[in-house]
């Protein structure tokens, strides 16, 4: 059993990799800032796999004392400090609010908690304080996911509704995985359950709203010889580069500092002059333009 567990682990963070990777990738071309926002927080989801990973492999195989546990608990709590501070991030990004310094600031002051844990959890040598300890450390962690999940109600990319009975779940799982290590402690390592399957959700979560880049010709929008031919006036040219670029109609309104409705009467009005009728027949006219 202990090996399946490993091997299910080292299977999911392999594809946590692989997609690490993809969200890499597209943040270079695509330097908006919900890309960067998303591969860093996934970044640091994968981190805590990683541990995890390595985790339930030395319990099956070497067995851990107590000095490893708290060093596991560590890492993870270090790997949690980043996505607490990223992920609201994320979700205003996502909702085409761009994050103030002092929200910036306010997230960076809470992910000290957990990092702070993190630092002082290897000197502890009280069992039940430290669980404690971490328990307290995943409050202000949890506060961040729920802070997200409300912005994405809102957002371009809308947090779907069984998003929150996840983690209404998972919470759940969690509390029963803290009360079981509290009364039964391991002699010789714990394999974590909770977090791997948060990042499970996670890495499918990500992988299906991950916004792959429409354009990659020429970024800087429709080629001027076309548009100029076709008489395109300088708003519909922006809206045009936006939609290359693959923002929502909202993400254009925020960028143009103009209204949804004045963004739908320019794409409806470019929409006109090319003959084309949807997102994806912009991007074929301007390959093929560019490829002939």
């Amino acid at each position: 059993m202990g090996h399946l567990i490993v091997l299910v682990n080292l299977l999911t963070l392999f594809a946590g990799l692989v997609l690490a990777g993809v969200l890499f990738r597209r943040w270079r071309v695509d330097r908006r800032p919900w890309p960067f926002w998303q591969f860093l927080h996934f970044s640091g989801f994968t981190f805590t796999m990683v541990v995890v990973t390595l985790d339930a492999y030395a319990v099956v195989n070497l067995g851990m004392g107590s000095d490893l546990i708290r060093l596991w608990s560590s890492a993870v709590l270090a790997g949690t400090s980043l996505m607490l501070f990223s992920f609201p991030h994320l979700s205003r990004a996502e909702a085409g609010r761009p994050p103030s310094g002092r929200f910036s600031l306010f997230w960076a002051a809470w992910s000290l908690v957990p990092m702070g844990v993190a630092v002082w959890l290897p000197w502890i040598q009280d069992y039940g304080f430290l669980l404690f300890l971490l328990s307290v450390a995943f409050l202000p962690f949890m506060a961040s996911i729920v802070y997200g999940l409300a912005v994405g109600t809102r957002a371009a990319v809308k947090t779907p509704w069984n998003a929150w009975v996840v983690f209404l779940a998972l919470i759940l799982v969690g509390a029963a995985e803290v009360w079981w290590v509290n009364s039964y402690p391991p002699s010789g390592g714990y394999f974590f359950i909770t977090l791997p399957l948060a990042y499970l959700y996670t890495l499918w979560t990500t992988w299906r709203t991950r916004s792959p880049v429409a354009f990659r010709l020429d970024p800087s929008g429709i080629p001027a010889a076309l548009a100029d031919g076709l008489k395109l006036s300088p708003r519909e040219r922006d809206v045009a580069r936006g939609i290359l670029k693959g923002l929502s109609n909202k993400e254009l309104a925020f960028q143009l500092g103009l209204s949804e409705h004045t963004v739908r009467n320019h794409i409806a009005n470019l929409y006109r002059k090319l003959k084309i009728q949807k997102r994806l027949d912009l991007v074929l006219l301007v390959q093929k333009y560019q490829a002939g």
